[in-house]
């Protein structure tokens, strides 16, 4: 009989210094995860920007008015969607277009404003750790913005952070951070917290446009906008695409921004990076692409489920979360998976709580989920099988479109050895897998790090592998695919 633990850990990460939003409450685990505490946000012994320091304001949600791209960007002219060939959709859904509508990127709505020093920047963790690579004074501000999910227009909440500059100065690019699991309503917006601006804003003191969206369902701004599908990568990357293109629309009205694009995430957004990077060229191809780094990302999410229903382990409480909301966005009826009874609990928790699993006190897995769905789940034509397949990286039915991409570009994977969470074993293979499929790539694994370790003790690799891509320097792709020995990261 398969055990499910439903202890709330989730895919999440902490930067050095940095209190990002992480609402995971794993007592069992909670320096594997990453835990943070929400008010560790105010202080300013961490470093983290507070209001004081940095100055917040409520700017209210002034008229937008309608908005082009700036004259120094008319290369990136806004061009709408492309479709894959094949279409949409996948593994039984009803029938979707993407929507080309012309008014996807743009901001509808300004929320809180943070103005941050360079000082005050400089003497958080991060800004300790990256010291002159940090150069401006920082603005942030959360906007709601236009996207859309399975071709219906929606709104999502974004942190937009970008340099004071001279007038001779333009931004470096735009750099895309997406955050790891927060929750699944808009009141779990990471945007909500001070720490939802603290990594955007160190990314904007380097001279970068950043923008950090808080995915489709978690709107902070607007309850009501749409639904979130956990770890679903054509949600979240269109929402991360439709967010750049809001931070080039906003920040292009002060100063220039080039449509050079970057993304880097962690565990959950690490996925979603992936997943922006490969549907970028279709779904954003006035954008030019020059890299991603994913940090513990679940790139294979068949096998990391496989084994999170065989087993009691950490990632148990992430499949469950995926099978409930993924469910719906593929047109799938949550009730052929889950036992009445059990189904009517996850929907509570679901909708009242950022850490639903924490409330979700069941054992045995025929407690909680159809005996059919459980013996199903054995055979790979199974419906959710499909799903996760669609939705991992190296068995996906999107395709690489590597003809617009320069020598400079390619992808950074990071993983802990010792993360309990995403299964370093099993993330070699998906990596071998990706590797073979021409994927342009280069991995490291981190010799005793755990799942929140990974991001903290890496974050020089990150910042300079982002920094030469925009630099143009060539990309050297791993030379075999097999994923190369752990090393000692913390003395990158």
């Amino acid at each position: 009989m398969v055990r499910v633990s439903l202890s709330p850990s989730i895919f999440c990460m902490a930067l050095a210094g940095l209190n990002l939003h992480c609402g995971d409450g794993n007592s069992q685990n909670t320096a594997d995860a990453g835990n943070i505490s929400p008010d560790a946000a105010e202080r300013t012994d961490s470093g983290t920007i507070n209001q004081q320091d940095a100055g917040i304001a409520d700017s209210g949600a002034p008229d937008m008015g309608t908005i082009s791209w700036p004259e120094c960007i008319q290369q990136a002219q806004f061009t709408g969607p492309v479709m894959p060939s094949g279409g949409l959709p996948r593994c039984g859904q009803n029938n979707y277009q993407w929507s080309t509508d012309p008014s996807l990127g743009k901001a509808i709505k300004k929320g809180r404003r943070i103005v941050a020093t360079l000082d005050t920047l400089r003497r958080t963790g991060t800004g300790r750790l990256l010291g002159p690579s940090l150069k401006h004074d920082v603005t942030a501000e959360q906007i709601e913005y236009q996207t859309q999910d399975r071709g219906q227009l929606v709104t999502a909440s974004a942190v937009i952070a970008y340099p004071q500059l001279s007038e001779a100065e333009d931004a470096l690019g735009i750099v895309i951070w997406n955050h790891g699991t927060s929750g699944f309503t808009s009141s779990c917006a990471p945007s909500l917290e001070n720490a939802g601006y603290s990594f955007p804003a160190v990314l904007a003191s380097m001279g970068y446009v950043a923008v950090a969206p808080d995915y489709i369902g978690l709107n902070a701004l607007t309850s009501t906008a749409g639904k979130h599908a956990y770890l679903v990568g054509e949600q979240a990357a269109i929402s991360a695409l439709d967010a750049a293109r809001a931070a080039a629309l906003e920040v292009g009205q002060v100063i220039c921004v080039p449509p050079d694009l970057a993304i880097i995430g962690a565990s959950q957004g690490g996925h979603a990076a992936l997943f922006a990077d490969l549907l970028q060229p279709y779904y954003a191809p006035e954008f030019r692409m020059r890299g991603t780094v994913a940090i513990v990302p679940p790139s294979d999410l068949e096998n990391q489920f496989i084994r999170a229903l065989e087993q009691r382990v950490p990632a148990t409480s992430n499949a469950l979360s995926t099978f409930y909301t993924a469910s719906s966005w593929y047109d799938r009826d949550p009730a052929e998976t889950f036992l009445p009874d059990a189904l009517t609990n996850v929907e509570d928790a679901f909708a009242n709580s950022c850490q639903p699993s924490s409330q979700l006190r069941i054992g045995d897995a025929n407690t909680l989920f159809r005996a059919d769905f459980l013996q199903g789940f054995t055979e790979s034509s199974h419906p959710m099988r499909c799903i996760l397949q669609d939705n991992s990286l190296a068995q996906t039915s999107w395709v690489q479109d590597l003809s617009k991409r320069d020598s400079s570009y390619g992808i950074l994977s990071i993983y802990g050895e010792a993360d309990s969470t995403v299964d370093i074993t099993i993330e070699r293979a998906s990596w071998q897998e990706m590797c073979k499929k021409n994927y342009r790539l280069n991995f490291v694994s981190c010799q005793g790090a755990g799942h929140g370790q990974v991001s903290s003790t890496n974050l020089l690799r990150i910042t300079d592998f982002i920094g030469r891509r925009f630099d143009g320097e060539t990309f050297e792709p791993a030379s075999s695919c097999v994923p190369p020995v752990a090393i000692d990261c913390s003395a990158n």
